[in-house]
C-alpha cells in the first residue's frame, strides 16, 4: 500500500467512525486496520490529525468493549499525535473515574473544560468525579469483576491466559464464560466457540449481550444458523442487548416489544437471513414495516 492508498483508508474509517471499524470486527481490526495504521508513523507523518482520528476510534472501539485501561492507553495515543484531540481528555476521564483513578480523572476532566468551556456537561462529569474523592465511592470497575479483568486481559492479546484462567474455574458465571468465547473467537477456534455459548446455555443466570460478544464473534460464526439459534433460546435471560445495527427495529417498536421478543425478533431475521428464507422474510418487513434492515434486504 502506498503513500495515497494509506492516506485514502484511513481517511475512510476516519469519515465513517466507530459504527462501522466495530462492526468490522475483531480480525479485520487486528490483521488490517491497527497494522496499516501503525504503517501511517513511516508512510504519513505529516498527517498528524488523521492519525489522531483514528487513534481515538481505536480508544473508542476499545471503550465500547468494556476496556478502559486499553482504551486510556489508545487516547493518549491519539494526543500524542495531536493534542488538540480535545475530546480525547474527556474519554480519558470518564475511563478512569469508571477504575477508580480518580485523582486522574480529574486532572483530565480540568484539561477538557480548559479545551472546550462551551461543553457545559463537562462541569457535571467533573462534579461527579469530585464527589467520588470526596465520600470515597466504590468505581464502576474494580478487581472483583472478574469478566472486567479477563476483558482487559483480551484487549491485551493474552488469550491463552484468559483461557487456562478460565478452565482452572470450578463454576465460571455467565460473563466469565462470554470471555471465554470471545478469546476463542479472537484464535478462530469456531468449534469451542459454539461449545461455549451451548455451556452459557446451561449455566444458570442471566446476561448481557454487550459490543464486545458481536466485536469477537468470527464472521463465519455471525454468519451460521446455530449461534442465532442459540442465542434466541437464551433471550428471556437477557437483561440488555446491545447491537449496533438493527437501530430501526428499536426506534420504531420498543414500545410494544419486550426485550426478549426485540432480540428474538432479531434472530429470526438472523437464521432467515442465513438460510435464505424469503417467505418468512416477506412475513417479519409485513408485520414490521418500519423495521429498515428487513425492507433492505428484500429490495
Amino acid at each position: 500500500m502506498d503513500k495515497g492508498e494509506l492516506k485514502a483508508f484511513l481517511a475512510e474509517v476516519e469519515e465513517d467512525g466507530i459504527a462501522l471499524l466495530h462492526s468490522r470486527g475483531y480480525q479485520w481490526f487486528k490483521s488490517e486496520f491497527l497494522p496499516y495504521l501503525n504503517l501511517g508513523d513511516t508512510l504519513l507523518a505529516d498527517q498528524v490529525e488523521l492519525l489522531a482520528d483514528c487513534w481515538y476510534l481505536v480508544g473508542d472501539v476499545y471503550d465500547f468493549n468494556g476496556t478502559p485501561i486499553k482504551a486510556i492507553e489508545s487516547y493518549k495515543k491519539a494526543l500524542e499525535y495531536d493534542d488538540d484531540v480535545d475530546g480525547a481528555y474527556r474519554e480519558i476521564a470518564n475511563m478512569y473515574e469508571q477504575i477508580g483513578q480518580y485523582t486522574e480523572a480529574l486532572e483530565y476532566i480540568n484539561i477538557a473544560i480548559d479545551k472546550m468551556p462551551e461543553e457545559e456537561e463537562l462541569l457535571d462529569d467533573k462534579a461527579s468525579i469530585q464527589d467520588s474523592i470526596n465520600y470515597t465511592v466504590e468505581p464502576y470497575l474494580t478487581a472483583k469483576n472478574q469478566a472486567w479483568t479477563l476483558s482487559e486481559q483480551l484487549a491485551q492479546g493474552e488469550v491463552e491466559a484468559v483461557v487456562q484462567t478460565i478452565a482452572a474455574l470450578e463454576s465460571p458465571n455467565v460473563a466469565v464464560l462470554q470471555c471465554l468465547a470471545k478469546a476463542y473467537g479472537m484464535e478462530l477456534k469456531k468449534e469451542a466457540y459454539l461449545k461455549t455459548w451451548e455451556r452459557i446455555l446451561r449455566t444458570e443466570g442471566n446476561m448481557t449481550l454487550n459490543y464486545a460478544d458481536w466485536f469477537y464473534m468470527p464472521r463465519s460464526i455471525y454468519n451460521n444458523e446455530k449461534i442465532w439459534l442459540l442465542i434466541k433460546e437464551l433471550s428471556p435471560r437477557v437483561n440488555e442487548a446491545i447491537f449496533i445495527e438493527f437501530d430501526s427495529l428499536s426506534e420504531h417498536y420498543s414500545e410494544v416489544l419486550s426485550q426478549a421478543e426485540e432480540l428474538s425478533l432479531i434472530c429470526d431475521f438472523q437464521i432467515h437471513r442465513i438460510t435464505k428464507n424469503q417467505a418468512a422474510l416477506k412475513e417479519l418487513a409485513a408485520q414490521y414495516p418500519l423495521w429498515e434492515e428487513v425492507q433492505e434486504l428484500l429490495a
